[in-house]
């Protein structure tokens, strides 16, 4: 079965529209696919030259745009055309994999924290029912705050979490911005996470980046090669891991 990977950037959107019972839809070309390209929606002549039915019609319109990712120069975008189309209603939905199967689509997601137990400890099992602790309901809701970013991990806490959002009828970003909550956005977000199924696991290490970025100086400067650096900071690296 071929499996289209959504890649998170802003150019990977749906966007339907719907307006006086009929559906308008069109899916713009993926950043990257696994043995299939999206192609853009073909148009003929007599297509282009023919107005829309609704061009000069008022009557309300509702669009769900969806994405992983929207740029502020987008979001200024999306305002500037509701003031200039009143009878528009956009709503900015994170779900590019409506319609699809949960095995049809790959979804990437990032962890806040990473825990694991040593495949040599002689503990295994107390480290183990450590790790159930740490993901039961009680504790898991106890790491939900307004302050922090990101989604539990136990379906119960997520489910608590989304149920006071939507209570609350808002909420603020980890950019500080304060998001109105819309009919639909938690069914929508529930459903992005859903089909989040693959770990996009970036490792975190100050010693590490700053290793680079001190390799990298002799490739800019003109002193080293490309391989050579990547040469000698793979060595680097390997010492850096068995120690």
């Amino acid at each position: 079965m071929k499996k289209l990977v959504w890649i998170m950037v802003s150019t990977a959107a749906v966007l339907s529209a719907c307006s006086n019972n009929q559906a308008i839809s069109e899916t713009p070309k993926t950043s990257g696919t696994t043995n299939e390209s999206a192609s853009p929606p073909t148009m003929n002549a007599s297509q282009e030259q023919q107005p829309s039915q609704n061009e000069n019609d008022s009557s309300p319109v509702h669009l769900s745009f969806a994405t992983y990712y929207l740029s502020d120069q987008m979001k200024a975008a999306v305002k500037k055309y509701e003031m200039l189309h009143p009878n528009v209603d956009i709503d900015l939905l994170a779900t590019p994999s409506s319609g699809k199967d949960l095995d049809e689509v790959l979804g990437y997601f990032t962890t806040f924290g990473t825990v694991g137990i040593n495949a040599n400890t002689v503990h295994q099992q107390a480290a183990w029912d450590f790790l159930q602790f740490l993901m039961e309901d009680q504790e898991q809701s106890a790491s939900v705050s307004n302050t922090k970013h990101g989604f539990p991990i136990n379906q119960n806490a997520y489910d608590l979490m989304a149920q006071k959002i939507a209570n609350a009828g808002k909420l603020r970003t980890e950019f500080d911005t304060e998001v109105t909550m819309k009919k639909g956005m938690p069914d929508q977000l529930k459903s992005s996470l859903m089909h989040a199924n693959h770990w996009n696991f970036t490792p975190s290490d100050l010693d590490l980046q700053e290793m680079i970025y001190q390799e990298s100086e002799s490739f800019f400067s003109g002193q080293k090669s490309a391989e050579d650096v990547a040469r000698l900071l793979q060595n680097k690296v390997n010492l850096m891991l068995n120690e």
